[in-house]
């Protein structure tokens, strides 16, 4: 494997960025019923913003602080900041058949290891606005789970909303697992999108009706 999880240098680079992050952004998160944080979870995610990456390791250190967190990312992005394989980076490069399969050997290899472990996973390929309908996710998702084995997929909405504040505001809301539903078991790319579409809606349509007072009165924990 490319890529590795080691806590210290997680640590270390995260007790500079996440005081900077801070002073950026107001993390507010939370996370419905049902995943089981003592097993292998997917974070699926929509991407519209340079944070979410970090915003999902938001989500990660709160419901499996103990365990190791692997990124996909783009490799082209990733090449010159190879140090963010320390950090559980994996890179792909889309439509290159050898960086799929390697990836894919990857997240094989981390399916054998000791549970708990997570993976955060973003469809769409690029950033996109956070309105986007549909999201527009590429293939490679419903090949990447297989691979992984018996893992819960959570969907995760992001948002971002300046809103009252001089500090704009990340929502993160981890929805409850999401089950096979085609035939076979096996898990449908549109399906999937679907399912975080939905997710996103719901946080938008709390948004709405909150309006500036989303910045205090949305139901969730407030990360400093």
């Amino acid at each position: 494997m490319n890529a590795w999880w080691i806590p210290p240098a997680v640590a270390m680079f995260e007790a500079v960025f996440r005081p900077a992050m801070s002073m950026c952004l107001q993390v507010r998160l939370r996370a419905d019923s049902g995943i089981d944080p003592t097993g292998a979870v997917v974070f699926v995610s929509n991407h519209h913003s340079w944070w979410d990456g970090f915003l999902v390791r938001e989500l990660h250190r709160k419901l499996m602080p103990s365990s190791p967190l692997w990124s996909v990312m783009l490799e082209r992005e990733l090449a010159p900041r190879g140090w963010l394989r320390r950090l559980g980076c994996l890179g792909v490069s889309p439509g290159e058949g050898s960086s799929v399969r390697r990836l894919l050997r990857d997240l094989s290899e981390i399916s054998h290891r000791p549970k708990p472990w997570a993976v955060s996973y973003f469809p769409q390929g690029c950033i996109r606005p956070a309105g986007t309908r549909p999201l527009g996710f590429r293939s490679g998702l419903e090949r990447m789970l297989p691979a992984m084995g018996d893992v819960q997929v959570v969907p995760v909405a992001l948002r971002i909303e300046p809103l009252n504040t001089r500090r704009p505001h990340a929502f993160i809301w981890a929805g409850a697992p999401l089950e096979r539903k085609k035939s076979g078991g096996t898990w449908a790319l549109r399906e999937l999108e679907t399912a975080l579409e939905s997710h996103l809606d719901a946080l938008d349509k709390e948004l709405v009706e909150l309006a500036e007072h989303a910045s205090l009165r949305w139901p969730g924990e407030i990360r400093s």
